[in-house]
């Protein structure tokens, strides 16, 4: 597995609407620039004709505070009409990651951030209001199920844990073996710890290409038996960043999230990327 470097030139892309949580994710965003030395375009995107306003404070503001954390990084911020999801999907065609906050209305995580999850054509973050701080024992973490389909997002956490000089932890969970599409059965026994070492065999083997890209980046392999979604959350509280994939063993593709990143993106704490299977996912290579 060979390095291979982005679109010359390709930004950041981050969407701001001037609320805290926008300004979260382009804090964020900013700082993720700076790591990976590319530019940042900040997008305000708005489908109302508002007489009053014409956007271009929100963008403003939104460079100001970009400027305060990465001062170094070029950056530019433009207006564009229409619905942010669409906006910012399409404009994601021409970006290497994609940054959006939890919400742009009531709820968790609202209409704009599932619909550029669901569609965007690079990773997605998903940024919270007030990110915590990061822990003092700090970490990538990533959710995988061994298959072809985790590929690119546990090949985005690599990338990230390198990037960052931090250790990286992929994690694998499993609930009951023998059952891969619907309509198959279980079985009634089965051996828990025969599972588990397959388990922890896929895990070895789905990873071992990434490490020989990677070589200085330290891994930790978790085998878990328990529910996908809640285990990672649980887990994520020590780290930087929490990385999935859309799709997992045995799934079609299709334009719709998984169960597990659904879940991860309503309730962990912290920024979460969805890397989806079968979308462009371009490699870094690190700078020293």
């Amino acid at each position: 597995m060979e390095p291979v470097l982005g679109k010359a030139g390709a930004p950041i892309l981050v969407g701001t609407d001037g609320s805290p949580t926008a300004t979260a994710a382009v804090r964020w965003a900013a700082r993720e620039a700076m790591v990976r030395r590319r530019p940042l375009r900040i997008v305000h995107a708005f489908d109302r004709v508002e007489p009053e306003r014409d956007g271009t404070a929100e963008v403003s503001a939104a460079v100001r505070s970009a400027q305060a954390v990465a001062p170094g990084v070029a950056m530019s911020g433009t207006v564009e009409f229409g619905h942010p999801g669409p906006v910012l999907a399409g404009l994601s065609q021409e970006a290497i990651m994609l940054v959006v906050g939890t919400h742009s209305g009531a709820g968790p995580l609202g209409s704009t951030s599932l619909r550029v999850a669901m569609h965007a054509a690079c990773p997605v973050v998903v940024v919270p209001t007030a990110p915590a701080a990061p822990p003092s024992a700090r970490r990538i973490l990533v959710g995988t199920d061994a298959s072809v389909l985790s590929d690119p997002a546990v090949g985005f956490a690599f990338e990230e844990a390198d990037l960052r000089h931090l250790p990286l932890t992929a994690v694998l969970t499993w609930t009951a073996p023998g059952r891969s599409k619907p309509g198959d059965m279980q079985p009634l026994v089965y051996n828990a710890d025969e599972v588990a070492d397959e388990e922890r065999r896929l895990l070895a083997e789905s990873l071992s290409g990434w490490s020989a890209t990677y070589t200085d980046v330290a891994v930790t392999q978790r085998v878990v038996h328990a529910p996908a979604g809640r285990t990672l959350v649980r887990m994520a509280h020590d780290a930087d960043i929490l990385i999935v994939g859309a799709r997992g063993r045995g799934a079609v593709e299709a334009l719709l999230l998984g169960s597990v990143s659904r879940h991860v993106l309503h309730h962990a704490a912290g920024p979460v990327a969805v890397v989806r299977s079968g979308r462009r996912f371009t490699r870094a290579v690190r700078i020293a």
